[in-house]
């Protein structure tokens, strides 16, 4: 059976860094990581910054960064035009469209993990499965790899620092819940 490779995006490895939960991340991925050059970049980048110097473990979470080839590269501009917004930078979701086109053209047996709705979508309308950072934290919870009271810290911590929310809404009760659906 052909394993399942999981994709991150910088968003989520940065989440992950600064909850410090960089371990339940690598437990939870358990060898089947894989990202793509612009995310492994990224990442590097990120760990220079205070408070997200863990994201530099990410290397030994997704191995070797996999780089686009000149075909992928016209793929990765579309995608990345279709996910842009007016005033966004030149490389915004730059990584994400790097990952979706890496692994529609590869016809690799993946998941995206991103925290991007843009990517998010774009992933799914081919048929790429998606979780978020959110996802991830409550499979933790359900493998008893995190405490229900850990996630509620994470989430704070997330929340506090302009992270979003997942999927279920905002309030601790509405949270709580959804971690146990």
């Amino acid at each position: 059976m052909t394993r399942t490779l999981f994709f991150p995006d910088t968003t989520v490895v940065s989440n992950f860094a600064l909850i410090d939960q960089m371990a339940l991340l690598e437990t939870l991925v358990n060898g089947n990581g894989a990202w793509c050059a612009t995310v492994a970049s990224e990442c590097s980048t990120g760990a220079t910054k205070p408070g997200l110097e863990k994201m530099a473990i990410a290397r030994s979470i997704f191995g070797e960064p996999i780089y686009a080839t000149p075909a992928e590269h016209v793929d990765i501009i579309v995608l990345q035009d279709q996910m842009r917004q007016p005033g966004d930078r030149d490389t915004a979701h730059l990584g994400e469209s790097e990952t979706i086109a890496i692994i529609i053209s590869r016809q690799l047996r993946a998941a995206f993990v991103t925290d991007d709705r843009d990517a998010q979508r774009q992933a799914a309308l081919r048929g790429i499965p998606v979780y978020s950072t959110w996802h991830i934290l409550k499979l933790g919870v359900a493998t008893g790899h995190l405490t229900s009271e850990d996630f509620l810290a994470a989430y704070q911590t997330l929340v506090d620092a302009d992270r979003g929310h997942p999927p279920c809404g905002r309030g601790e009760s509405s949270v709580a819940a959804w971690i146990i659906s």
